[in-house]
């Protein structure tokens, strides 16, 4: 989910709807594409957050080889372009995770690993957590 540059919608990428809005002062929805940006796979991550100064959305997807990619979106041109990801995000398994805008730092911020979970009853916790800050301007990522 992002907000829109006015700071009047609210902009939804779906995992396989497409984008939509929600108009906070009209009370309403509509569908700015029926159907996924080009690039991103049908069965993409659920997770994205945006700039809400530029329009463009972010979007950590797993394509359905198992490689994960980091895709942009930007609203206004209704265009995609994928990004560059740290060397081991592309190796290593990464099933739970959240991202999130930082308009102070002007970066994306994500967090994330997976579980150990062979036996439900007994999870040893977040196996190899990953915490980086992605720079758009600069297509960087950084380990914090």
């Amino acid at each position: 989910m992002s907000v829109s540059v006015d700071q009047n919608n609210l902009i939804f990428w779906g995992t396989n709807t497409g984008v939509s809005t929600y108009s906070i002062p009209n009370d309403n929805w509509s569908v700015i594409s029926s159907s996924q940006p080009a690039g991103l796979p049908a069965s993409a991550g659920k997770y994205s957050t945006g700039d809400p100064k530029t329009g463009e959305m972010y979007k950590l997807a797993v394509a359905q080889t198992g490689t994960p990619i980091f895709i942009s979106y930007n609203t206004i041109t209704n265009t995609t372009k994928t990004l560059s990801l740290p060397s081991d995000l592309t190796t290593r398994e990464l099933r739970y995770y959240s991202m999130v805008w930082s308009t102070q730092r002007n970066s994306v911020l994500l967090f994330g690993g997976y579980f150990n979970t062979t036996n439900v009853n007994n999870a040893t916790g977040l196996v190899n957590p990953s915490f980086y800050e992605y720079n758009p301007t600069t297509d960087i990522w950084t380990d914090l």
